[in-house]
């Protein structure tokens, strides 16, 4: 897909086939869960001496991590390791949360966007971020054993729409809705204050943050909607265009793609704003009118979403409590018209590659529509 979960897709390159492909290109999965826990690495990249194959671990972890999780494990009672199947899934859920928190990732750069991660008592591990409902910024990849909150179809819609913003309202609402109880709640700081889940909080360390935030698993599509994913990855590349609904009529290839909405701001401008605001320095109005308005283009096929991206961050800079159906219905907004810039692209895409990308993309963007236009609809 695209280069930030709004941009749409980008070519991949390389050379049509007829064979079926894996949506989004995914890395290789591991055998089952229990792989999750075999890497300790705490590199990018391992190197086995015997064959000198490059394996790159599941979750990344920093060095200074990796060294206090060997130093608490060889504390640890054998029995204690065979309970809880050879790893603390807590010890797997810090490193989720702090390669979700690592430099670069995808959505890092966005208004008031952060992580947090939760385990239960019973060894789930389930994450939730601040934005929308199942979103997922393009890019990220959740390992197997990793649930997300706002994208659970067991649990209503509008259910999942009153957690909008609020992330560890979001796990406290998905342990409750499982009769689960949470044993600990992961972010930083900054990211707990002013919140309490009624588990413990476990605070990130900045050199708990690994260098790359890279993890293998599930694309974002495979989280939201596995059956359509596994409906694009069985579909050959001749056949693609049968996903789609008939092209546009305006439908041609854009030579000057927008800018990516999370490329608008930098993540330290965007975390200098939000703090100064949380301060009381800067007033709402002030802090608008630093961030970047991105370029209009009034053309009647114009990709207008930069600026509807622009809109849906505003409620985040706001603790009123409309915020959250203010957030929602701009991020309904957004998404009704990426599914329809996306399935353009999808039509014009140069290659196949680049069209799988495409209905990936549009695909995501299509089942976010409808989940949010069914949680406003039961709100309202």
């Amino acid at each position: 897909a695209g280069s930030s979960a709004s941009a749409g897709a980008k070519s991949a390159g390389g050379t049509a086939t007829t064979r079926p492909a894996a949506a989004g290109n995914r890395a290789a999965r591991p055998a089952g869960p229990g792989a999750l826990a075999a890497d300790p690495a705490p590199s990018a990249e391992r190197i086995d001496s015997a064959d000198s194959v490059v394996v790159t671990p599941i979750i990344p972890v920093s060095k200074a991590r990796a060294e206090r999780d060997a130093i608490a494990e060889a504390a640890t009672a054998d029995a204690a390791r065979r309970q809880s199947g050879g790893t603390d899934p807590l010890r797997l859920a810090r490193r989720v949360a702090a390669a979700l928190n690592a430099p670069g990732s995808p959505g890092a750069g966005d208004l008031g966007f952060f992580w947090v991660t939760a385990v239960t008592t019973d060894g789930a591990i389930v994450v939730a971020n601040s934005y929308g409902l199942a979103y997922i910024p393009d890019g990220i990849q959740l390992p197997e054993q990793v649930q997300m909150a706002s994208a659970d179809e067991s649990i209503a819609a509008a259910e999942r729409a009153g957690w909008a913003t609020y992330p560890v309202m979001a796990v406290q609402g998905w342990a409750d809705h499982h009769d689960k109880k949470l044993r600990a709640v992961i972010a930083t700081e900054e990211q707990l204050a002013n919140s309490d889940s009624g588990a413990a909080k476990i605070v990130l360390k900045p050199d708990d943050i690994p260098d790359s935030g890279d993890m293998i698993g599930r694309s974002r599509l495979e989280v939201v909607d596995p059956e359509a994913a596994d409906r694009l990855a069985a579909t050959t590349d001749v056949r693609l265009v049968s996903i789609l609904p008939p092209a546009p009529a305006d439908a041609k290839p854009s030579a000057d793609q927008q800018r990516a909405p999370d490329e608008l701001m930098d993540p330290e401008t965007a975390a200098r704003l939000a703090a100064l605001l949380a301060e009381g320095k800067i007033s709402l109005q002030e802090m608008l009118a630093e961030m970047p308005v991105p370029p209009q283009d009034d053309s009647p096929s114009a990709d207008e979403r930069p600026m509807l991206w622009f809109e849906l961050m505003k409620p985040l800079a706001s603790r009123a409590p409309g915020r959250r159906v203010a957030h929602l219905r701009a991020f309904h907004r957004y998404a009704e018209h990426a599914q329809e810039v996306i399935l353009n692209q999808a039509h014009t895409a140069v290659d196949a590659a680049a069209q799988r990308a495409a209905i990936a993309d549009w695909l995501y963007w299509k089942h976010l529509a409808g989940l949010l236009a069914a949680a406003l609809s039961d709100a309202s």
